[in-house]
C-alpha cells in the first residue's frame, strides 16, 4: 500500500480542492519519491469526454500481489471549481480485482465495449453510480475504505499536442512506479488502439524490454499471395511519438502510405497487403519502407528498411 506521506498528500489534495482551485492545480507539480510506495490500487486510465452515446470511465490497476475486494473502494471527482463529489461505491457485492490486473469502472460497460477494442469482459465492472467527470479539467480521487489512496488532476494540456479534438481519447498512465501527477506520466492513448485501452495494458505504458532495433519486419521476402501480410513492427521505450510510414519502389516512387501523422504507443504493428494506394497488385521487385518518427518537442528520426516482394502463386 501507499506510504503514509503519500496518503497525507492525497488527503490534502481532497481538502484544498473543496475551496481553492489554484491550490489544486499547483499541487500537480509537488515532488514525490519514485519508489515501491506505489504498490496498491492505482488509477490507470481515464476517459472524461466520451464519444457520442458513450460513457466516462476510470480504469484501475492492482499493482500488488494481493487480491483486493472492489467493495472496499470508492471513487470521487473534483470539478473545475474545486468542488468534490460524494463518494461513489465501486461495488456493492463481492467482486475482486486480482494481482497485477485491470478493472474498467463505468456506469455502462457495454457502451465502452461497443466503442473500443477490448480483450476480456471480465475486466469490466459497472458501478452502482458513477461520479461526473468534467471535460476540460478536474480530478479523480480513488479511496479505499474512505481513505484516499490515489488521485489524478487532469486537464486538456495533458493530451498529445497533435490531438486536435480530445473527444473519445483517454489519458493513460505511463508508469505505475511514479506518481500519477508527475509531468508526462499520463498521455493520450495511441491511435492504433482506437485512442483507449479499456481493461488491458495501456498503449503508452513504458517499455522496459530490451530494444535491439526500433523498426523490424516479420520477413524480408514477402509474398502477398500467401495471404499473410507484411508486418512492420515499431518498438519504443516511451510512447507519445507520431509516425508516418510510406512504401517506395526501386525507382523511389511512393506507391503506398500506411500511416500519416499517427499517434503511436510503445509497441506498434502496421500491416501491408502488397498493393498500392489504388489497390492495384504490384510486380515482383525490391521495395523500401520509410518510417518517420517525431514529436512536438522537435524529435525527428527516420528509418529505412528494404525487402523483396515476390508476387507469384
Amino acid at each position: 500500500m501507499l506510504k503514509v506521506k503519500v496518503i497525507v498528500a492525497l488527503f490534502l489534495l481532497v481538502i484544498v480542492s473543496a475551496c481553492n482551485k489554484d491550490r489544486l492545480i499547483s499541487m500537480d507539480n509537488s515532488p514525490t519519491d519514485s519508489t515501491d510506495e506505489f504498490a496498491g490500487i492505482l488509477i490507470s486510465e481515464i476517459l472524461v469526454d466520451p464519444k457520442k452515446d458513450g460513457v466516462e470511465f476510470v480504469e484501475i490497476y492492482n499493482n500488488s500481489n494481493q487480491t483486493i475486494s472492489l467493495h472496499s473502494l470508492q471513487l470521487a471527482s473534483i470539478n473545475s471549481s474545486g468542488k468534490r463529489s460524494k463518494l461513489h461505491a465501486v461495488d456493492n457485492s463481492n467482486s475482486y480485482i486480482s494481482p497485477f490486473s485491470y478493472k474498467l469502472l463505468s456506469k455502462d460497460s457495454e457502451k465502452v465495449q461497443a466503442q473500443y477494442p477490448f480483450q476480456s469482459k471480465n475486466s469490466f465492472h459497472d458501478m452502482p453510480s458513477f461520479p461526473v467527470l468534467t471535460n476540460n479539467q478536474g480530478a479523480v480521487v480513488l479511496f479505499m475504505n474512505e481513505v484516499a489512496i490515489d488521485s489524478l488532476h487532469y486537464n486538456l494540456a495533458m493530451h498529445n499536442r497533435f490531438i486536435k479534438d480530445a473527444k473519445g481519447v483517454s489519458l493513460e498512465r505511463v508508469s505505475f512506479h511514479r506518481a500519477g501527477h508527475l509531468a508526462g506520466n499520463f498521455s493520450s492513448a495511441a491511435a492504433s488502439n482506437g485512442y483507449a485501452t479499456p481493461g488491458y495494458q495501456n498503449s503508452q505504458a513504458e517499455n522496459n524490454e530490451p530494444i535491439p532495433k526500433t523498426i523490424f519486419l516479420n520477413e524480408k521476402t514477402f509474398n502477398p499471395n500467401q495471404r499473410k501480410p507484411l508486418t512492420i513492427n515499431i518498438h519504443l521505450p516511451l510512447g507519445g511519438k507520431m509516425t508516418s510510414i510510406h512504401i517506395y519502389n526501386s525507382k523511389g516512387i511512393n506507391i503506398r502510405s500506411l500511416a500519416k501523422n499517427q499517434l503511436m504507443g510503445t509497441k506498434e504493428q502496421f500491416s501491408w497487403n502488397g498493393k498500392d494506394d489504388k489497390n492495384q497488385t504490384l510486380s515482383t521487385g525490391v521495395y523500401y519502407i520509410y518510417v518517420e518518427i517525431f514529436d512536438s518537442d522537435g524529435f525527428f528520426k527516420t528509418h529505412k528498411e528494404s525487402f523483396i516482394l515476390v508476387n507469384k502463386i
